[in-house]
């Protein structure tokens, strides 16, 4: 279903950890102008049970507080139940499907097979990509500046080559190397 803008009502972003699945969620729940009052974030790695779901379907279905819209994110879906009876992914089918106008649902898993088929396809899927290494030593390279602790292209560079693609583990080992001299904060980046 498309909705304000082009923006589907149900979307799942996939990819490896720390590539900005929910945070590119958040954008969009900004870019819907959700209010916080009426953003809900579920961890589905704490939250998985057949009782989370059946409360987010009641949320869902009351208009937003404040605003025109309510967004759900829910982050690592796949971790939600999935028995035979009684489980959360199945709640959660009709409503993904044919949600309220007013309600959208921003899902983000790093294992998307896990999820039940039926579940996975009332979603569009946006399938996030390792980030480029150029692309890391960039944004380390300016991190850096802006904290006022430049940092030469090398390490720059060798952190940007041992972050994996991730920004989130780019900017870890920043923080974990920044005060280091050069030599070892090589060293902790091979």
């Amino acid at each position: 279903k498309m909705a304000k803008k082009g923006i589907p009502h149900s979307i799942l972003f996939t990819g490896n950890s720390g590539l900005g699945k929910t945070t590119l969620a958040r954008i969009l729940a900004n870019m819907l102008k959700c209010s916080e009052f009426d953003l809900h974030e579920i961890n589905g790695a704490d939250d998985r049970g057949i009782e989370t779901a059946r409360d987010l379907i009641q949320q869902a279905r009351v208009g937003p507080m404040s605003g025109d819209v309510r967004c759900f994110i829910i982050d690592e879906i796949h971790q939600m139940s999935k028995k035979l009876n009684g489980d959360a992914q199945t709640t959660l089918l009709k409503i993904v499907e044919e949600p309220p106008k007013h309600t959208y649902f921003f899902a983000a898993t790093t294992h998307p097979d896990e999820l039940l088929p039926t579940l996975r396809s009332r979603f569009v899927e946006v399938k996030l990509s390792p980030i480029a290494d150029r692309l890391l030593s960039d944004l380390v390279h300016d991190t850096a500046m802006e904290e006022s602790k430049p940092i030469t292209d090398s390490l720059a560079d060798a952190i940007a080559k041992a972050s994996g693609g991730s920004a989130r583990v780019a900017l870890k080992l920043l923080h974990q190397t920044i005060d280091l001299d050069e030599e070892t904060a090589l060293a902790l980046c091979e």
